[in-house]
């Protein structure tokens, strides 16, 4: 500690010596630093380690004993043999694996890879990481850029056929990046009532890992609708107005009130001369108008199937829930890390 007493007597020194005040107030960035921040000195001068993981020459990496399976991947792709270890035994680490290059951020097409800050821990700082809400899509299903580019294979290199689970990886099946979650509090048709299928459409892997269940749910409306007459497949009632452009996309039906065995009928259009229904299965049971007509929209809840989700993220990218998006990758069941499965 001899090298922060010796700076402190230099500062007092020149502020005390100096006869101009801009000499007077030099050393105090360094008096207040030494005063508010002495655990930073300490850790930079006696124990060589950068807390705040800005040094580079100070960082070392090592790993963890507890979570290292001893399969040698990382051993096969240090470019300078740094990585020793048996099969199935604890391997060690002389010097950084990931040199921060950012090679496979500039390569990857859809700008999904971006430098990760302290999710990681101090030892990730600027590696590279997934971000699915940024760049134009998720990891596209087919790209490979990133593992083929890294200089140092910190990413793995693999092949088209061993990401898509094809040929002789048919077997293992498809890399797994990670799996998707519903988040049901704020899910369009699970908190809201509103329809919205965008992740099950988006989802890029056939039969799609997302699927749908259909529920009806009866609208809130500023009033009831009662029936005044039914001609045909035409609707006319009293009530609330119900505007086209919401209520004709054909995710809306009706229901009238005493029928409850006949199905819930899809709106076809709605005009000045009433509702026009797809069909009228309403004809022989509808005898006079005052009926109560109950307003139903038809809500195709996204379900996840763990056993075919690949991560890939574009269902979070495509999510329309701004913010934090209703439904997010993480890394369960991802393939690389045994104790992240999910399924048996």
């Amino acid at each position: 500690m001899e090298d922060l007493e010796q700076l402190k007597e230099l500062a007092q020194a020149m502020r005390k010596a100096s006869l101009c005040g801009l000499g007077q107030t030099a050393p105090n960035p360094i008096m207040s630093t030494m005063k508010y921040f002495e655990d930073e000195y300490r850790a930079h001068i006696v124990d060589k380690t950068c807390p705040a993981g800005k040094c580079k020459d100070l960082l070392s990496y090592t790993i963890i004993e507890d979570k290292c399976i001893g399969c040698t991947a990382c051993a096969r792709v240090c470019p300078v043999n740094c990585i020793s270890g048996e099969v199935k035994a604890i391997h060690t680490i002389d010097q950084d694996q990931c040199i921060k290059c950012g090679q496979c951020m500039r390569v990857c097409p859809t700008n999904v890879i971006h430098p990760a800050g302290l999710q990681a821990g101090i030892e990730g700082i600027w590696t590279p990481m997934l971000n699915f809400r940024m760049g134009t899509s998720g990891c596209q299903h087919n790209c490979i850029a990133c593992g083929s580019l890294c200089p140092t294979a910190a990413i793995r290199p693999i092949s088209i056929d061993e990401r898509l689970g094809k040929g002789n990886f048919e077997p293992k099946g498809p890399i797994r990046i990670g799996m998707a979650f519903v988040e049901r509090g704020r899910c369009l048709p699970w908190a809201m009532d509103r329809p919205c299928i965008v992740c099950q459409e988006n989802c890029p892997v056939s039969p799609k890992a997302i699927f749908t269940r259909i529920e009806f749910r009866p609208v809130r409306l500023n009033g009831d609708l009662r029936l005044k007459s039914l001609k045909g497949n035409r609707l006319t009632f009293d009530g609330p107005a119900l505007p086209s452009d919401r209520f004709a996309t054909g995710d809306y039906f009706v229901s009238i009130g005493g029928n409850d065995g006949i199905p819930p009928v899809r709106i076809a259009d709605i005009g000045p001369g009433g509702i026009a229904l797809a069909d009228n299965p309403f004809k022989a049971s509808v005898a006079a108008g005052g009926d109560r007509i109950v307003l139903l929209v038809r809500l195709q809840q996204p379900y996840v199937d763990p056993s075919r989700c690949i991560g890939c993220g574009v269902c979070e990218h495509e999510c329309p829930v701004k913010g934090r998006r209703a439904i997010r990758v993480t890394a369960e069941n991802e393939t690389r890390q045994r104790r992240h499965r999910l399924l048996l």
